[in-house]
């Protein structure tokens, strides 16, 4: 099951027994005291992976190693990150590597705070399943 969940409107429940993967597409929210509150609630039911920011230049990869350090970083003994993409390729690759090896008890969750990026990246994640012949 895949659960959309927007940061800006949506009340977050998510303690429904299931094992959430939980993948943040965020560009506005730059509040790393809400980002790590939130991972704290989450980290007990399963594992989420982080990508800050869709600017432009994310897009097509165009980012030196400055702009990398420039994003919030979690440090936080109570929060550590099983993955934190650098990059959307590398993002949509670990989305579809989940996606096909969701177990029965698994639930994806897509937290969001900007609609339009947050579609752009699933149409980009299934462009590349279908380019590749990836089946469920």
């Amino acid at each position: 099951m895949i659960r959309e969940i927007n940061l800006n409107t949506d009340k977050i429940e998510l303690d429904n027994g299931k094992e959430l993967i939980c993948f943040f597409i965020v560009n506005n929210i730059c509040d790393n005291e809400y980002i790590k509150n939130l991972a704290r609630r989450l980290l007990p039911l399963g594992r989420w992976f982080y990508f800050y920011g869709l600017q432009e230049k994310l897009w097509h990869n165009e980012f030196d190693e400055e702009d990398i350090n420039l994003k919030p970083q979690i440090t936080d003994d109570n929060v550590a990150l099983t993955c934190t993409c650098h990059n959307l390729e590398d993002f949509c690759e670990t989305i579809i590597m989940e996606y096909d090896n969701l177990g029965e008890n698994e639930e994806l969750c897509f937290f969001y705070d900007d609609e339009k990026e947050y579609k752009e990246v699933v149409e980009y994640v299934f462009s590349i399943r279908i380019k590749e012949n990836w089946s469920k």
